[in-house]
């Protein structure tokens, strides 16, 4: 009827009654649940219901659909027959969680065209839609302030908008979780929309009517007529769901009622205060349901005992399910109920419902200790109670029930979880924070109600705090309390730290309690048991408020009691592992006062009262500044604890004992803290705590060692060190402060010295071998902790070597290794900042690996795992750790069992070594393999790791072989996998590792890894990478192969490398020949090549393999070829040369190929001559073999005894084929040679050859090709091939026939790679000309080359050709004068041809040349000379003859002299061209030409650039000098010009002059010297004087020294006379003769001091001396050079003539003065005389008067030594010179040595008014001149300048060294000032993570400190240091103060002071970008204005 609405209309009558009947008869019968159908007062109907099983959910969901449709379709449904009653149903429908069947609904209800709903239709009706309801609701503004809804509409419009909303809230969603439509989306969008609405005017009464009208009682009506007007009907309605009862809420199902809780918690939280109108209704609706569920709790309970005791199944079934349903409903309640309370508490008040709640909970409590137990989350009971206990207004409700706060103290249990336990804590502090808020009402009865409530049942709640406390894990969480939460990766929670509150809050409830019966005695007793354990080593505020806490229990304790606790409190003063432990004052003072409340009560032991005042003492602070130590209350006790005499040391505070402590341990607070004190970065401190530490252990050693004591006493302080004072050395070497570490190593060290002969392995008296202290720098202590890197570098590399060379037995403990040892050498690694360091850091490694192979495997596998652990950690240290694992796996030493079966069912087991292995370390370190990283374009990089590859697989080496095989193939394809990457850098690791692998690996496991490249990667750029793989791990292996002379020829086919040779020739050939080179070489196609396909990686390959095969060419026998199958070629040579041949044999080979074959070819050429195996017996033969088919072809002779005519002489070796078996060469048959009459030998020829061309396989076949090229020479050619008698070849037709087939491009090749080899081999190792077989070899080469040389047309053939002639001319060969004759025209026409050597090749012909004519003409064939003729000749006389052992022609000979003219002058290459020169010379040749040669090399020796040409021109001249035959005037114009060379214009030419003349006055004849001496001298002193240049001076000088001791006395006074005369001042015109009179007085005294000596020379030389130096105030500052030079004279003359200026105190005095001579050099050479004289003096004797030292005759001559030397050391840095500060350095101790001895020899006798500087002049003013010398040094070294401070300090360090401690302890104050100083600018200066230990600023003043207080003792370092720290603080305090006035009174120079240091800072930082610029080679930017 849809399409009849007229019939409905007419019918409706009818229609309407059966719409009724169906809904009373059907569809509420189905829906019996419908709460509608009360709504709803149907007409009185005659209805006969249906059985509801009867009925079907889709067959009533059709029926009514159609009966809403046909309504729809209505048009005014108010003509209908009941049309109000079905407006209701309609209304009604629209709640209806079906979508469809609301928008039906909403069809017929817009139908009515309601007034009130017809304007707002478009907004509601999207709500209906299933999705889209969150925007419907927003475009929908109800809310009261909105115009959208007209005033008069809201409340007749809330019920069917609310209608809407509520069946929307109860549809189900769509089953995706994160779509808008589901139950919890629209649950949010609906409350917050009608939390907008407003509950003012009750328009949310109707929603809240839909959520409670289940629960109003059946009895109730609730007709509405008119819902809209019915307002406070709904109240009502809502008010009667209170009055619910148990009864009634069961006849309502458990799903409801659990949906109305769900729901209210929504709407208590969105709509809030909104309903707070009927909160009382909602608490009545929630207590029944509590007591619903009360009531089924306690009836499960009867249940579940009876069906136990009747072993009913199926009922405990249902009971188990009812019981669920039934605690849902009850946790529900309880949680809607602590909503309410939360929201509503400061409202309503609740305590009405008090009785009731308890009631309804009474069960629930009682079983709240049994819910709680192992509980993840908190029950919903507790929240309700901590809910309650949170609000003070409800703590009255809480007291109405006792049991809760008893089961809730009973919660707190050891299986309670964290959740629950936390839930329980704010219960208890809200208790305990009841009092607090109620404090400011002032109301006395409640203020103290929560404290009441808990203090009633405090016993109970300490007791189960004890309880849970007994599990480590409870104390562990509450340590994090303690901590406060600072240990790394602690998350912050808001309860932090609650659970220690509540403890401490607790302690305090009990204590003002003031109770003092025993039970609150004991439990307080108890609270300090459980807070004791809980003190820390932290400074956190939790700690404070707990120290705190238990000061205030130990009063109240007994004495037995409190002592209980002294070790653990004392402890806490100490350090805790590798800090320094507790560092906040505020902290140490409270627990030092907790320790003295101990120590006070024991009255009768006064050991503990001077213990703990001596606690407080040390612990105490500043008042003066802020968090400083109270030095003048801490010193003093540290240094009576240090001192052996003093009552307070350790021995007196330990004399009496106590009841609960005894002997030594009293002494535990003061021993923790002075542990603690090494930390400290007052130096001063840490030195006394140092000190008073090493006195507990003498200390220790006296009482063990006194017999007056019982044994057990003496054993107290045995165990006292084992156990307390060791076990804190070992936490102490752990720390990270190197300062610190420093002092516990050296106390270790101690230990180690006084107990090296005690039994207990805890004293580490083992360690006493590694003290020295006979040397302090083989001492391992020392040098471990010295500041010096060097020297901690040594000390682990002697550390490593000791413990290297006790192999056998273990030379130290375990626990050395572990606990000293090896924490030691761990912390360089992870301390690592520079590059400096890597060395220090490479040996700790080292010495880690030889440690851990004495570690046992618990200690070994720990280490292991803390390394694996802190890989990714120490992201700089990363590749330190991976080398410190390598090293740890290096040093595994266990046996390793696998079990029977490693992969099968019994994989598991196995001894504990490997299933660690298996289950830890292995996967572990496979966790590393591959590191992912980020690069640039924010992409995620897979990388491998090479060192945890390389570690991993030391690993598997140390399996047994069967593991080790099953995981190295794995390992591989991880490695090849890498190579895939795209990313170069990675795919270079990749490579890097798989070649490390390979070398590591045994070289059977090479086919593995090749096998494994060739099927990863197989195509496109993967086989360029595979190439290039291929070519890192053949680069690598040859550091670990080694090849095998001593193996047999059969036997190398088992060799693993040569067996992988074809595999990898497989790979090269597919990537230089195959389609890797296509790719590369393809050209039009657009392409991207790899980093790998550029380069020759595959040519590098061949070089590397042909340097690492056997060279055994002759192995070509059968038997080798069975031997060796996968050689095609039988040997490996073959292999590798052959295929590379064979390509050339083709006849259509292209250029290309040509090209790389050469390439290829040059790489093995390289390869094969550095191969070691490649003897020449192999080699010459191969060699020949190969070249001679490729140079002969067709050409070669016969050599069957047919002479030709154009032969050219040559002869050949008669070819002898091998069959079988390869003869020994030198076992041939030799033939004799007819016309030259020598030997020749058959070569076996085919045997070598690895090429095919001209070859023959046996001796018939030979004599065959021979007969055919015979035939072939003698055959008439005509037409093109007819020979040419015109043009330039018309004169060698031979030689262009030959030249056809020697110069073809594939010939050429081979031939370029034989003679290639030939020439590196020869070069690389000498051959042996002594043996027979070798020259017989050879032999046939010279005719080849000979061959090659002539009549090749490639530049590379024939120097190739040149360099094979040099070394064969160097042998005896037979055939080398007929080779002669064709050699030395071919080499003319060569140089003919060459010219100037314009070009490379030309040079490198000329050069060849140049060496194949030297070796000719010296060759022995030519050596025979005409002995008359040579002697027939004398030197004077000059004959130019012709030699005829030259192998030249007198007119060739004249060509290469003409030749050798231009080339000396021009060639880069001078060697080869000297060479021949000096080979002619040698041959006494004689010519013009050669005469004008000589004169060039003359001129070359000084002009030419070279050095190395000058030096060969020298060394040339000067032998044709010396040895030829020449006239007078020749020799004398040689001379003249050699003496004017000197005079050249550049100074490298004027030096070679100068050294020409000193080798040829070395090698002159002694009469010829004479002769010619005037000619040197004078030429020479002028030079001397005049030359600017330093180094010729120095040339010149040793020339005339040279000259003044080959000539005679007589010759050498008639020079002297002339210095004399020269010496003589005749006004300023003489001055340059003066000084070089100066310079040549000390040449003759250093030159003939037998001379100087004669008559009165030296005196005359003194008295000038002294006449000169006497008078330097009278020179200008320009006149220093001839008091300098007479300075030096007098120096010279005081070692080779001593005792000529000792009597001359004039001397002395000048000297003296001399020393504050402005020039740096007449101040030094000065200084350098009066050190050596004050070396030189004998302390005994000047002590004793006896001394004949001028200082003891010159009055004061002492002091100004000292003043001058420390004038010299105050100097700016600009100035400084290294020399003359270490002289003065020297000077000064010896001054200071000498004024301890003699003080008076300081001091005038006449005191001298001038005081100057106002210094402290010793002469007369102080008493003690070492005083003053020390201040003045002190003064110096204060103001900034790194280098006269570092001088200053090494002044200092001589001084300790060389002096006695008692001479300067006086003035140890003085010296640590300035070292003070220097350390503390260093230090503000660093930044931020530098490390201090290294700094070179710091090093050197911490160095001089060190030695310092070693030399004078700890006591008087310490009290000077502290008193310069006390002068420093004060001085600093008062600056500040001045500063502070002056800006007050006198702002403008304040101001002015600021401007300036800004200004500085300003020029600092400018300097600073300059020094960087300039460091890294830049240049300053000069601006332009």
């Amino acid at each position: 009827m849809e399409n009849g609405s007229h019939l409905t209309a007419t019918k409706s009558k009818m229609v309407v009654p059966m719409f009724f009947q169906f809904m009373l008869a059907q569809y509420y019968v189905f829906h019996d649940d419908d709460q509608d159908s009360r709504e709803i007062k149907f007409p009185e109907l005659t209805v006969s219901r249906w059985d509801r099983e009867e009925l079907g959910r889709k067959s009533v969901q059709r029926k009514l659909e159609s009966f809403l449709k046909m309504f729809a379709a209505v048009k005014g449904p108010q003509q209908l027959f009941s049309h109000k009653i079905l407006l209701q149903l309609f209304i009604a429908f629209l709640s209806n969680p079906d979508a469809k069947l609301a928008n039906l609904a909403f069809a017929c209800v817009s139908r009515f065209k309601l007034p009130y709903l017809v304007p707002y239709a478009e907004y509601i009706r999207p709500m209906l839609k299933k999705e889209g309801l969150r925007e419907a609701l927003t475009k929908f503004d109800l809310s009261i302030d909105s115009e959208t809804v007209d005033s008069e509409h809201r409340l007749p419009l809330m019920p069917i908008v609310t209608r809407i909303l509520f069946g929307r809230l109860a549809a189900r969603g769509n089953g995706a979780k994160s779509s808008k439509d589901s139950p919890a989306a629209r649950r949010a969008a609906i409350l917050s929309f009608l939390s907008g609405v407003g509950n003012t005017s009750g328009e949310l009464n109707y929603f809240l009517y839909m959520m409670v009208r289940t629960f109003i009682p059946r009895e109730e009506t609730i007709w509405m007529d008119d819902m809209a007007n019915q307002n406070d009907r709904l109240k009502e309605l809502i008010e009667l769901s209170g009055n619910i009862t148990v009864d009634g809420l069961m006849s309502i199902p458990l799903k409801r009622q659990e949906g109305f809780l769900k729901l209210l918690s929504d709407v208590i939280t969105q709509v809030g205060f909104g309903v707070k109108g009927f909160v009382g209704t909602f608490i009545s609706l929630l207590l029944a349901l509590s007591e619903q569920s009360e009531e089924a709790l306690v009836k499960s309970i009867k249940n579940q005992e009876l069906n136990n005791m009747a072993n009913d199944d199926e009922n405990e079934t249902n009971l188990h399910e009812d019981n669920y349903q039934n605690g849902s409903i009850r946790t529900l309640s309880f949680l809607r109920l602590a909503d309410i309370f939360n929201k509503f508490a400061t409202t309503t008040d609740f305590s009405i419902y008090g009785k009731r709640l308890w009631k309804s909970m009474h069960s629930s409590i009682i079983a709240l200790p049994n819910t709680v137990i192992n509980a993840e989350n908190t029950p919903s009971l507790l929240r309700l109670l901590e809910c309650i206990a949170s609000h003070p207004t409800m703590i009255p409700l809480l007291a109405q029930c006792d049991d809760a706060i008893i089961a809730v103290f009973k919660s707190i249990a050891g299986t309670t979880r964290t959740k629950v336990m936390n839930s329980l804590l704010r219960f208890i502090d809200c208790l305990l924070t009841d009092g607090d808020s109620n404090d400011e009402n002032g109301d006395e009865n409640e203020m103290y109600l929560g404290h009441s409530l808990v203090l009633k049942h405090i016993h109970l709640l300490i007791a189960q705090f004890t309880k849970r406390l007994q599990t480590e894990s409870n104390i562990a969480n509450l340590d994090g309390e303690v901590n406060g939460g600072s240990g790394k990766g602690f998350k912050q929670s808001p309860l932090e730290g609650l659970q220690l509150n509540i403890l401490c809050r607790v302690t305090e409830l009990l204590v003002s309690a003031k109770a003092a019966d025993e039970e609150n005695v004991s439990t307080m007793e108890s609270l300090c048991r459980l807070l004791v354990p809980l003190l820390k080593f932290d400074s956190n505020p939790n700690q404070l408020y707990l120290v705190r806490t238990v000061n205030s229990l130990i009063p109240n304790l007994s004495s037995d009691a409190s002592m209980t606790h002294f070790h653990s409190l004392s402890k806490l003063l100490g350090p805790n592992k590798a800090s320094a432990g507790i560092v906040s004052n505020e902290h140490r003072q409270l627990i030092a006062s907790v320790i003295k409340a101990i120590c006070e009560q024991d009255i009768e032991c006064s050991s503990l009262i001077k213990v703990a005042k001596a606690v407080v003492e040390v612990n105490s602070v500043s008042t003066k500044y802020v968090d400083e130590h109270d030095f003048e209350r801490m010193l003093p006790v540290l240094n009576s604890l240090g001192s052996e005499s003093s009552d307070d040391n350790w021995l007196g505070l330990s004399k009496e004992t106590s009841v609960g402590v005894t002997g030594p341990r009293v002494l535990l607070p003061l021993l923790y803290t002075c542990f603690h004190l090494l930390h400290d970065e007052d130096g001063v401190v840490s030195r006394a705590a140092n000190k008073a530490l090493k006195n507990v252990v003498t200390s220790c050693i006296e009482r063990a060692q006194d017999k007056d004591l019982e044994e057990s006493a003496r054993n107290s302080w045995i165990k006292f060190i084992e156990t307390t004072f060791v076990p804190s050395l070992k936490i102490g070497i752990t720390t990270k402060n190197a300062t610190a570490r420093r002092s516990f190593v050296l106390l270790f060290s101690y230990v180690a010295r006084h107990f090296g002969n005690h039994d207990s392995v805890h004293l580490y008296g083992d360690l006493k071998s590694l003290i020295r202290d006979d040397d302090e720098d083989l001492d391992f202590f020392l040098n471990v902790t010295h500041v010096q890197l060097h020297r901690r570098t040594r000390a682990f590399n002697r550390l490593r070597k000791t413990i290297a060379s006790s192999d056998e037995a273990p030379l130290f403990s375990e626990q050395s290794y572990v606990n000293v040892l090896l924490p030691l050498a761990m912390h360089p690694i992870y301390e690592y900042s520079s590059k400096t360091e890597e060395a220090y850091v490479l040996e700790a490694i080292a010495a880690v690996r030889e440690i851990c192979k004495h570690l046992p495997w618990s200690k070994y596998s720990h280490t292991l795992q803390t390394v694996l652990n802190n890989l990714g950690r120490y992201p700089v240290q990363e590749r330190f750790l991976i080398a410190l694992m390598c090293s740890i796996i290096d040093a595994f030493h266990f046996p390793v069992d696998a079990g029977e079966s490693v992969t099968g069912p019994n994989k598991g087991q196995g001894n504990g070594v490997w299933r660690s292995l298996e289950n830890r370390i292995i996967p572990k370190v496979e966790s590393f393999l591959i590191k992912e990283k980020v690069d640039k374009t924010g992409a995620t990089v897979k990388s491998l790791r090479s060192s945890v590859t390389l570690a991993l697989m030391k690993l598997f080496q140390k399996l047994p072989l069967q593991i080790f095989e099953e995981k190295l193939p794995k390992l591989i394809t991880v490695v090849c996998g890498a190579l895939k990457n795209k990313e170069s850098n990675e795919r270079d690791i990749a490579k890097d590792t798989l070649s490390k692998m390979a070398v590591s690996l045994d070289l059977k496991y090479l086919p593995l890894i090749l096998s494994e490249l060739s099927t990863s990667l197989n195509e496109g750029y993967k086989l360029h990478v595979r190439a290039a793989a291929l070519h890192s791990i053949l680069v690598a292996l040859p550091n670990i192969y080694q090849q095998q002379p001593d193996k047999h020829d059969d036997e190398l086919g088992s060799l693993p490398f040569e067996r992988c040779v074809p595999a990898m020739l497989d790979i090269i050939h597919q990537d230089v020949f195959g389609k890797a080179s296509e790719i590369k070489e393809v050209d039009h196609v657009q392409k991207r090549l790899i980093k790998e396909a550029m380069g020759s990686k595959s040519i590098d390959s061949l070089e590397v393999i042909a340097r690492n095969i056997h060279f055994k060419p002759s192995i070509i026998t059968e038997s080798v070829k069975v031997t060796l199958p996968g050689l095609p070629h039988a040997s490996a040579v073959h292999a590798l040369v052959t295929p590379l041949l064979e390509l050339l044999r083709d006849p259509e080979v292209s250029p290309s190929t040509i090209r790389k074959v050469k390439e290829c070819l040059q790489r093995i050429t390289v390869g094969l001559s550095s191969n070691p195996s490649a003897n020449y017996d192999e080699l010459l033969p191969f060699v020949f073999a190969t070249v001679s088919p490729f140079v002969y072809g067709k050409m070669k002779n016969d050599a069957d005894g047919d002479n030709l005519d154009d032969s050219d002489g040559e002869e050949e070796a008669p070819i002898q084929v091998s069959k079988t078996d390869r003869k020994d060469v030198s076992k041939s048959k030799r033939k004799v040679d007819k016309k030259t009459g020598t030997d020749s030998v058959s070569v076996p020829v085919a045997t070598w050859n690895p090429s095919s061309i001209g070859s023959a396989e046996s001796q018939r076949s030979a004599l065959k090709a021979k007969k055919k090229q015979k035939r072939d020479l003698h055959k008439v050619n005509d037409g093109a091939s007819a020979p040419k008698f015109t043009g330039s070849s018309r004169h060698s037709p031979l030689k262009s026939l030959a030249s056809k087939t020697l110069n073809l491009p594939a010939n050429a090749c081979a031939v370029n790679f034989g003679l290639a080899l030939l020439n590196s081999c020869l070069k690389r190792s000498k051959i042996d000309v002594t043996n027979e077989a070798h020259c017989s070899m050879a032999d046939p080469f010279l005719p080849l080359l000979a061959h090659c040389m002539r009549y090749s047309s490639d530049s590379e053939a024939i120097v190739l050709s040149f360099k094979g002639l040099s070394f064969f001319l160097r042998m005896d060969l037979p055939s080398v004068p007929q080779t002669a004759k064709e050699l030395g025209p071919g080499v003319l026409e060569h140089l003919t041809s060459a010219g100037a050597a314009s070009n490379t090749s030309q040079n490198d012909i000329v050069q060849g040349c140049f060496k194949t004519l030297t070796l000719l003409i010296s060759h022995p064939k030519f050596s025979v000379a005409n002995d008359s003729d040579l002697a027939s000749t004398t030197p004077t006389q000059e004959t130019f003859v012709h030699n005829d052992t030259l192998p030249l022609k007198a007119e060739q000979m004249q060509a290469l002299l003409s030749l050798l003219h231009g080339a000396v002058r021009e060639s880069d290459q001078h060697n080869a061209t000297f060479g021949l020169v000096k080979a002619i010379a040698a041959k006494r040749y004689m010519s013009p030409e050669f005469f004008d040669l000589m004169d060039i090399v003359l001129k070359l020796s000084v002009q030419s650039q070279k050095h190395a040409v000058r030096l060969q021109c020298s060394q040339i001249f000067l032998s044709y000098l010396v040895e030829y035959p020449m006239g007078s005037k020749r020799l004398e114009n040689h001379l003249q010009q050699i003496v004017l060379n000197i005079k050249y214009e550049y100074e490298e030419g004027r030096l070679s002059a100068i050294d020409l003349l000193s080798a040829l006055i070395q090698k002159f004849p002694l009469p010829a010297l004479e002769a010619n001496a005037q000619l040197f001298f004078l030429p020479l002193v002028l030079s001397l004087v005049n030359d600017e240049s330093k180094k010729c001076k120095e040339a010149v000088a040793g020339c005339i020294s040279l000259m003044l001791k080959r000539l005679s006395t007589d010759t050498v006074q008639s020079l002297y006379s002339y210095v004399k005369r020269w010496s003589q001042p005749a006004g300023v015109e003489s001055v340059p003769m003066q000084l070089a009179s100066a310079q040549l007085y000390g040449l003759f005294v250093e030159a003939r001091p037998d001379y100087v000596k004669r008559g009165r020379n030296s005196s005359e030389l003194a008295d000038l001396i002294m006449q000169v130096i006497s008078q330097p105030s009278s020179m200008d500052d320009d006149e220093w050079e001839l008091v300098y030079h007479y300075l030096v004279c007098m120096e010279k003359l005081n070692k080779y003539v001593p005792g000529t200026m000792g009597t001359n105190l004039d001397v002395w005095r000048s000297l003296v003065n001399l020393m504050a001579f402005p020039h740096p050099w007449v101040m030094q050479v000065s200084a350098r005389i009066i050190n050596g004289h004050l070396s030189a003096i004998d302390y005994k004797e000047l002590e004793q008067n006896g001394s004949e030292s001028f200082i003891t005759k010159v009055p004061g001559s002492l002091y100004d030594i000292a003043r001058n030397s420390c004038r010299q050391l105050d100097v700016e840095d600009r100035l400084h010179v290294d020399a003359t500060c270490t002289i003065s350095i020297k000077t000064i101790v010896s001054v200071f040595k000498i004024m301890k001895l003699r003080p008076d020899l300081c001091y005038e006798i006449e005191e001298d008014d001038d005081n100057e500087n106002t210094e402290i002049n010793p002469k007369g003013q102080s008493k003690d001149p070492c005083m003053w010398l020390m201040a003045r040094l002190s003064n110096i070294a204060k103001p900034r300048g790194k280098r006269r401070r570092e001088s200053i300090f090494k002044c200092f360090a001589a001084l300790c060294t060389s002096c006695g401690p008692q001479d300067f302890v006086r003035y140890l104050q003085l010296m640590i000032d300035p070292l003070d100083r220097a350390i503390r600018e260093a230090a503000g200066k660093m930044r931020q993570g530098d490390v201090q230990g290294n700094d070179p600023e710091t090093s050197l003043p911490k160095e001089v400190l060190q030695l310092l207080e070693d030399t004078c003792g700890t006591d008087n370092y310490i009290k000077a240091y502290a008193e310069v720290n006390r002068n420093a603080r004060q001085k600093r305090e008062k600056r500040k103060q001045d500063l502070a006035a002056e800006a007050i009174h006198n702002p403008t120079a304040a101001a002015e002071r600021k401007v300036n240091k800004h200004r500085k800072e300003k020029e600092r930082r400018k300097r600073k970008i300059e020094d960087k610029r300039s460091s890294r080679g830049g240049i300053k930017k000069n601006r332009n204005y």
